[in-house]
């Protein structure tokens, strides 16, 4: 049982990182195998404050799953956090672009978008231009401990819902997940074989297991991707990854397993 100190770390990285011995211990952390997954993420860890509270956890024998993702996506967040507007917009106009090459968007009907927060790669320049293109857009709702899709014609339509995110109105045309012909996903940090870092609630976890993997893509910042990243029995992977750089087509790692 983690005491309340030692679990703030989480949201509250405060402490600067001045002693060599715990910075190399947390590098020790990044590229060691995990118990649940072998994996390395190769983050540079010199631009990062980590806690003692942390490193009192690394030197007692290291941390779980749901532990060393929130110590990922601690990390990821703080990354982001740190575009400028222009950044993202400049970013995300080119992820766009990126987009409009996939053939699966080209003749792509009906679309699943997710509103912004927190910096994430913008989508409203996606849904302007599938808005001249005659595309159905569709964006989330959270219903209990899931999402369903509502068809929205404007950006007006969208209200704070549950967790103070933009969402239709439930009133508005409803389409199966299954339906969609490409879904947009939101997320924290990636890898290139689709394993994806979300919030830690699960809402797209449970989503995407209904979804082909070839439908299920991702947008976001280069400054996203990280050589690997843990994952558990119910992380979904993805099929594809757009960033302002590149189109990631997600590879099944060798003794891993395909969802969908």
């Amino acid at each position: 049982m983690l005491k309340k100190d030692q679990g703030d770390w989480f949201k509250y990285w405060k402490a600067p990182l001045t002693i060599k011995k715990p910075l190399d211990i947390a590098k020790e952390f990044l590229e060691r195998n995990s118990e649940e997954k072998n994996w390395k993420t190769r983050i540079n860890t010199d631009d990062v404050d980590i806690p003692d509270s942390f490193l009192s956890l690394l030197e007692a024998g290291g941390l779980n799953l749901e532990q060393q993702k929130e110590y990922v996506r601690s990390y990821f967040l703080k990354r982001r956090s740190r575009l400028s507007p222009t950044e993202i917009a400049e970013k995300s106009r080119l992820i766009a672009e990126n987009l409009e090459r996939l053939p699966l968007y080209i003749h792509a009907k009906k679309l699943g978008f997710y509103h912004p927060v927190r910096n994430e790669a913008d989508t409203m320049e996606v849904f302007c231009r599938t808005q001249r293109t005659g595309i159905e857009a569709y964006f989330p709702r959270v219903e209990g401990t899931g999402l369903t899709f509502h068809r929205i014609s404007h950006l007006n339509e969208l209200t704070p819902g549950k967790f103070g995110i933009p969402e239709p109105d439930s009133t508005l045309p409803c389409i199966a997940p299954e339906e969609l012909d490409l879904i947009l996903i939101p997320g924290v940090a990636f890898d290139d074989s689709g394993v994806r870092i979300g919030y830690g609630k699960g809402y797209y976890d449970r989503l995407l297991a209904h979804i082909p993997r070839e439908r299920r893509a991702a947008l976001a910042y280069s400054l996203q991707i990280s050589d690997s990243l843990p994952s558990g029995e119910t992380d979904v992977p993805l099929g594809l990854v757009v960033t302002e750089s590149e189109i990631i087509y997600c590879r099944i790692k060798e003794g891993g397993k395909q969802h969908g």
